[in-house]
């Protein structure tokens, strides 16, 4: 039985995994993580939850970090979705786009 509750959160969680990138390419860097994002080259932010999905009777928490690239204008995006259990069921990266010049 638990086998079958880990597959079906691993394939709810690959599956939310689209949904969030295309919401993550919309927040504000700055506003949900602060002013002083991390460079690349030295690791990233801490876990911030972006949201949390409720389907069916299970709600997946979908938590992102980032970090700054170098010489672009770009965040890499570390997605990670969060079964009920708080069991990493599926991650994912991502760019989003940095500060307007």
């Amino acid at each position: 039985m638990s086998w079958s509750q880990k597959t079906d959160d691993e394939l709810v969680a690959s599956n939310l995994l689209s949904e969030v990138a295309n919401e993550a390419k919309d927040i504000n860097v700055v506003d949900l993580f602060g002013k002083n994002v991390t460079k690349c080259e030295n690791g990233s932010t801490e876990d911030v939850i972006l949201r949390e999905y409720q389907l069916n009777s299970d709600k997946y928490n979908a938590k992102l970090n980032v970090c700054k690239e170098k010489d672009v204008n770009l965040y890499r995006t570390h997605i990670k979705i969060y079964a009920t259990d708080d069991r990493l069921a599926s991650e994912s990266y991502t760019y989003i786009q940095g500060d307007p010049k």
